[in-house]
């Protein structure tokens, strides 16, 4: 009689051995769940801080063209201003500057 009760009572204890294990391994699969799920919300929300980034950055770069862009021109104006004033103060020197030039580059362009 003490033999058959060995294997009843070895079956219960594998039987709750098997229970735990299983119990064990439903809790690990739950906290890899909610890891992932932790890893792919903060994946998102990288990602979301990386876009808002490159934005502020795209802003800044178009902001920083315009700006150069209109220095370039009050620049180009102001050379342009220049130029005609010079033209309008030396006329003849500025004939002569002008056939010197022409006849330069009708030189370099010969060869």
């Amino acid at each position: 009689s003490a033999e058959k009760s060995t294997p009843n009572l070895d079956k219960l204890k594998g039987d709750r051995a098997g229970r735990n294990l299983e119990s064990d391994i439903d809790g690990l699969r739950s906290q890899v769940e909610s890891m992932v799920e932790d890893v792919a919300r903060l994946g998102r929300r990288g990602l979301r801080t990386a876009r808002a980034g490159a934005a502020q950055g795209i802003d800044a770069i178009g902001r920083t063209s315009e700006s150069m862009a209109e220095n370039v021109g009050r620049e180009l104006a102001n050379v342009e201003g220049r130029a005609v004033d010079a033209v309008r103060e030396r006329p003849l020197q500025s004939l002569a500057l002008a056939l010197a030039a022409g006849a330069l580059l009708a030189f370099l362009l010969r060869r």
